[in-house]
């Protein structure tokens, strides 16, 4: 995430941390996906070493969201996850910028950053369903007892 992805242009760079957050998400529920979202929230303005805290909040939300969704989705269509990724992608954007106003984070402007979420959006998706299509084969031949996914 930190490290091949920055090679690209902006508008084409998917969010991998994003996209497995919203699948453990979708497919564990919303404890689930507020640790994913927390600690991979972490991770993330670890590695960027600036506003600490905008991703946590950000990515822990957009857990709990789509956990809370998680239970009245019909999951094994695929088109539903291909759907949540998309606009769970979008709404991760907008809370990163109602987050950072609300910091005072000098952001791009709004036209251009909905420019970038939109294409995050879209390589998202492309990207989300063979990951989304992973985890829940793994998640499947588990046994229902193992803490395999648990965090924390």
């Amino acid at each position: 995430q930190t490290t091949v992805l920055p090679m690209l242009p902006p508008v084409v760079r998917p969010d991998l941390i994003s996209i497995i957050v919203i699948v453990i998400a979708l497919l564990e529920g919303d404890k689930q996906g507020v640790r994913v979202g927390f600690f991979y929230g972490a991770g993330l303005d670890l590695a960027a070493g600036k506003f600490l805290g905008l991703n946590i909040l950000a990515l822990s939300a957009l857990g709990f969201l789509i956990g809370i969704a998680e239970k009245k989705l019909l999951k094994e269509v695929w088109l539903v996850p291909l759907a949540v990724i998309f606009l769970a992608t979008i709404i991760k954007g907008i809370l990163v910028l109602l987050l950072g106003s609300m910091a005072r984070i000098v952001l791009p402007s709004i036209f251009g950053y909905s420019w970038v979420i939109l294409g995050e959006a879209i390589m998202n998706t492309l990207l989300g369903l063979p990951v989304y299509h992973w985890f829940r084969k793994c998640s499947l031949s588990r046994n229902k007892e193992s803490d395999f996914w648990k965090v924390g």
